[in-house]
């Protein structure tokens, strides 16, 4: 024991009460910090999330449409719109539509 510790017990009057022993302690006193697990590439992110999306009931649906961008599709639109302009049962079929839609529902 050295000259400090042996000066605290005896003015705090515990010569007596406690015998000291030497303890050595090589535990951390805190939790360890969990190891950080590797980073997950991309791939893995998405495949994790797509199985979190199935789990709710969902499934992937890819839809294709016309690239309005490209002036080749662009012209075909409006080769088709001339066609149809020219149907025989055109007007008939405009009035039709007329008659069903309701205008408010495209607002």
């Amino acid at each position: 024991m050295d000259l400090w510790t042996s000066a605290v017990i005896g003015l705090l009057g515990l010569d007596e009460a406690f015998e000291l022993s030497s303890v050595t302690c090589y535990a951390s006193p805190m939790a360890p910090t969990p190891k950080k697990s590797k980073p997950r590439t991309p791939k893995q992110r998405m495949a994790s999330r797509r199985e979190r999306l199935r789990a709710q009931g969902l499934r992937p649906v890819q839809h294709w449409v016309p690239d309005l961008r490209d002036p080749k599709v662009l012209a075909e639109i409006r080769r088709e719109i001339k066609l149809m302009a020219q149907h025989p049962e055109n007007d008939a079929i405009d009035d039709w539509l007329d008659a069903i839609r309701d205008p408010k529902d495209w607002s």
